[in-house]
């Protein structure tokens, strides 16, 4: 059955098919125009700006967040390296010390000198020297007779020094 047919054996029932609906908008020929009023306009700039500033704002704490946290994680093992350093360090004082220790105890030092062909003292003197020797501490007072009498011959040669 073609198409012709068809339809006019629907149309012969007295039933018409309803032409289909178009949207106000849809008319052929029209355009869609609105008038915008002034304030709403504005107020939807406003909107937009706020929402690009805050997805900006955003965009740029995360990423400090994140040059942040790098930063961190670069400390963090700067510092793990200078703690093994401390370690190790640590560890070598500990080595010297217990070697000073063993160096000096008397038993090495004692079979140190009978290796050497030296023996132990028999006996022990002991000098004392007397109270009011007339040893002068000060040179410089003793050899000009009063304190200070050749301050400024010494003042040169200390001048040049720290």
């Amino acid at each position: 059955m073609s198409r012709a047919s068809a339809a006019a054996k629907f149309n012969a029932g007295g039933a018409t098919a309803p032409a289909p609906r178009r949207a106000p908008g849809n008319r052929p020929g029209s355009r869609h125009l609105t008038v915008v009023d002034a304030n709403v306009a504005k107020r939807e700039r406003r909107v937009r700006i706020a929402v690009w500033s805050f997805g900006t704002v955003t965009a740029l704490s995360v990423f400090v967040a994140v040059a942040f946290h790098v930063m961190l994680a670069q400390s963090e093992f700067q510092l793990v390296r200078l703690s093994r350093q401390t370690a190790t360090a640590q560890q070598r004082y500990q080595d010297a010390r217990l070697r000073v220790a063993q160096l000096g105890a008397p038993k090495r030092i004692v079979a140190r000198a009978k290796r050497l062909g030296m023996e132990p003292a028999q006996s022990t003197n002991y000098v004392t020297a007397p109270a009011d020797s007339g040893w002068v501490s000060n040179p410089i007072a003793d050899s000009a007779g009063e304190p200070g009498g050749q301050w400024e011959e010494v003042k040169r040669h200390l001048a040049a020094q720290p």
